[in-house]
């Protein structure tokens, strides 16, 4: 219900009021409803944005800026869906740090050893990407554990994408340490 037709109604329901339309009163609640129109429209504006699946693209950039988020470039459902993926990330989980990754653009596989977790990525992140989750992750891991962000093109289709193949990599005979340099190698992360 807009301003002027809520006021109308009110006016009515009390029976001391004849609003016909052309009357002073109904001029003067049409200049009200003018003024009023401006706010409820902020407000129904802010109350869109109050949520990332309704938010529009003022909105959802202010969410994004709250939770460390970059949306450029992308279509808006899928900020909706990282920002989604951001908010339903549980801190000290497992599931948690793995929704957190993919909410930065870095889908991300996780293994566990005494003292250590591994984030090995799924994909080619920017430089962008991987200072964002290396900026966000702090709370989602307990400060005594340390973090590995293994970047590493180890998969079939980065090696592919390299245009590598099986025997080329066995042929080079690549040692350990020349393993974890390929791509961008092993981040050891710290919490901040």
């Amino acid at each position: 219900m807009n301003p002027l037709a809520s006021m109308r109604l009110r006016m009515q329901e009390t029976g001391l009021y004849a609003l016909s339309g052309d009357t002073a009163l109904d001029w003067e609640l049409e200049a009200y409803a003018e003024g009023l129109d401006l706010l409820y429209e902020q407000i129904y504006k802010l109350m869109r944005d109050l949520f990332p699946e309704t938010a529009d693209e003022d909105g959802l950039s202010l969410w994004e800026s709250l939770f460390g988020l970059s949306g450029q470039g992308m279509e808006k459902e899928e900020r909706r869906r990282r920002l989604l993926l951001r908010v339903s990330a549980v801190p000290g989980t497992k599931a948690g740090l793995i929704r957190l990754g993919e909410s930065l653009g870095i889908p991300v596989s996780i293994a566990e050893e005494p003292g250590t977790i591994y984030c090995m990525a799924y994909s080619d992140p920017n430089e962008e990407e991987v200072s964002r989750f290396l900026r966000s992750f702090g709370g989602f891991v307990p400060a005594h554990l340390q973090i590995l962000l293994d970047l590493r093109p180890l998969s079939w289709s980065q090696i592919q994408a390299q245009g590598r193949s099986w025997q080329q990599m066995d042929v080079a005979a690549l040692s350990w340490k020349d393993i974890e340099s390929l791509g961008k190698g092993i981040i050891h992360a710290k919490a901040v």
